[in-house]
């Protein structure tokens, strides 16, 4: 009877073992592949491409504002000129697209003056995508431009206000300084430290897990 009861007792160990092995390993599978589908990852921008992306979508809508009259020649100036040469070729493409010619700013047709106000990378919520998973933080480029357009055979202005963006996505942490330019300071941007769950508790839990596996193992074979 005692050697019955102890084959079964040896059993239920067993079992339990089992059954604890198969749901951590189930426990780290769905834990890795939702955090991977909730933080789907595509090739990142660079942090200036960001802007030059959000340039284009607020010179857009003004594009389209002026096509009344057809597409004609112009002009575009941008201040401040250390921004100029990565916001001009975004900026000259929306117009060329739609079929304007681009000149000098007092030779064009219309002049357009853009003043940058606000130029800036954010990031927020590191963590990690699951149980051991790749570390990634959310991002937000943030651009706002002046914009003053004026008819130089008019000698009116046609359209002056301010406008707007922001690219928003989710990048890896271990990519974030192949992003930025070292010769644009506004590419540049701290990240916040992860917290104790997201930095050391997950790999912390998993060891654990791995640990009482393999105690429950090496009870049940002495």
């Amino acid at each position: 009877m005692c050697e019955y009861l102890m084959v079964r007792n040896l059993q239920r160990i067993t079992f339990c073992s089992r059954l604890f092995l198969f749901s951590t390993v189930l426990i780290l599978f769905t834990s890795s592949a939702f955090g991977q589908d909730g933080d789907s990852i595509r090739t990142p921008l660079s942090n200036l491409a960001v802007f030059q992306h959000v340039a284009r979508e607020l010179a857009g809508p003004l594009v389209d504002s002026i096509l009344s009259g057809g597409p004609s020649s112009i002009g575009i100036s941008i201040a401040p000129g250390d921004v100029r040469w990565f916001l001009e070729e975004p900026l000259d493409r929306s117009f060329r697209e739609k079929g304007w010619s681009i000149k000098l700013p007092d030779s064009a047709h219309y002049r357009l003056d853009v003043g940058v106000y606000e130029l800036r990378i954010a990031y927020a919520n590191p963590r990690r995508t699951g149980f051991l998973g790749s570390r990634v933080v959310d991002r937000v480029g943030v651009l706002g431009l002046n914009f003053r357009l004026t008819d130089l055979s008019k000698g009116n202005v046609f359209f002056e206000g301010r406008r707007a963006g922001h690219y928003e996505d989710v990048v890896e942490l271990s990519s974030v300084t192949r992003l930025e330019h070292p010769a644009v300071p506004a590419t540049h941007a701290s990240v916040p430290e992860e917290d104790f769950f997201s930095g050391l508790g997950e790999p912390l839990i998993v060891l654990g897990s791995i640990a009482i596996a393999v105690f429950l193992l090496f009870t049940v074979r002495s």
